[in-house]
């Protein structure tokens, strides 16, 4: 019920709507500034995650270069993505790859983070797709990269590696 201040004047009834407004605005502006807080922090993950993931790749490349035997990569490589054979099969696949030859160079990995479901796979949290090119003595190749981010650190889920050497490597 509105009441009326003598002359007619609603003075008490506009200051009551005046205060529920005051608050209201109060509100907004305290959920505005925790939504940007939220935003502000989730580009420093975001930043602090991809700065991770690029020294993942640029430290893995070398380590599997090393020697090709698949030692490095089965370290790094997601369990998930493994076959139970992988002992086996995976030093078989990185000696098709020692056709490369020694590591010179490997140029500064460039990608993305993304966090849900990666399209394709079982991985669900953040996750990190990099590609980077590195000189062998026989040739270039180019890395791709699929990263699942587990509590400690990066893991492989995915890795292709092509190079126009692989195409060059005549058959017996």
């Amino acid at each position: 019920m509105i009441s009326s201040a003598p002359g007619g004047s609603a003075a008490p009834a506009a200051s009551q709507w005046s205060a529920t407004f005051v608050w209201l605005g109060r509100c907004l502006l305290g959920l505005m500034l925790i939504v940007i807080i939220g935003s502000l922090g989730l580009l420093a993950t975001v930043k602090r995650l991809n700065q991770s993931a690029a020294a993942f790749v640029e430290e893995a490349i070398p380590a599997m270069a090393a020697d090709w035997d698949g030692r490095a990569f089965l370290e790094r490589a997601h369990p998930g993505i493994l076959p139970p054979d992988a002992q086996q099969i995976v030093p078989k696949v990185f000696a098709q790859y020692a056709v490369l030859g020694p590591l010179d160079r490997v140029a500064q990995p460039t990608g993305r983070i993304g966090y849900g479901a990666y399209p394709g796979t079982p991985f669900l949290g953040f996750w990190a797709e990099y590609r980077a090119r590195a000189d062998f003595r026989a040739g270039p190749a180019q890395f791709r990269f699929v990263l699942a981010r587990e509590a400690d650190g990066w893991r492989i889920a995915g890795l292709d590696i092509a190079s126009p050497v692989f195409g060059a490597v005549q058959r017996p």
